[in-house]
């Protein structure tokens, strides 16, 4: 009978089982699966730093937008009891410091996603080694290996999918973050610009 076997996107692929009592045939159903798990284990790896650096790009992100909102209130403090700045400026400072708020809000939610899937435990393979090891009946060694390998690879596949879209949501608040900053720092430049052409 042939085995579905999890694709890294996600679909099935048939894959046949091997041909009892043809050495060949089962060694080459354990290399094909045994190729598939590596393939798992490289993503979850690669998924995993990626994971990992968007959480220090969030964190830097944060720091810095705290830093200028800092400064931003700094600024308005001291503007107290002084006339009041023409409504270009108020405008333009305004904008950059929704923006800064914007950024903020999106790197705390990129930082606040830290749940990452896990890759199959150790008691489930403990226990698929048990079932093939003690798996009565005439079938091959090199069948019920291919089982094992089959099991592990259903088992790879959902957790994949699954970290795929929380490292994608990540990514995306840090990209939202990041924007905001970027645009905030292009009102400030703004802001000086008018100050220097107005001369006031």
């Amino acid at each position: 009978m042939d085995k579905q076997v999890g694709a890294m996107d996600g679909s099935y692929a048939t894959m046949p089982d091997s041909l009892d009592g043809d050495p060949m045939d089962d060694q080459t159903s354990l290399e094909m699966y045994k190729r598939v798990l590596e393939t798992c284990e490289a993503e979850y790896d690669g998924l995993t730093r990626i994971f990992q650096i968007l959480d220090s790009k969030a964190q830097a992100t944060a720091a810095t937008a705290g830093v200028f909102l800092a400064a931003a209130f700094a600024f308005v403090r001291d503007l107290r009891g002084k006339t009041a700045p023409p409504a270009v400026y108020t405008s333009i400072f305004v904008a950059s410091l929704s923006l800064l708020l914007v950024a903020v809000f999106f790197a705390l939610l990129a930082t606040w996603i830290q749940h990452l899937m896990s890759r199959p435990t150790v008691e489930f393979v403990r226990k698929l080694i048990i079932d093939l090891v003690t798996k009565e009946g005439s079938e091959a060694i090199g069948s019920r290996a291919t089982g094992f390998f089959g099991d592990e690879t259903r088992e790879w596949i959902p957790a994949l999918q699954r970290m795929r879209i929380v490292v994608r949501r990540k990514g995306r608040f840090v990209a939202y973050s990041q924007l905001s900053l970027l645009l905030s720092l292009v009102c400030v430049s703004a802001l000086t610009i008018t100050y220097v052409i107005r001369g006031d």
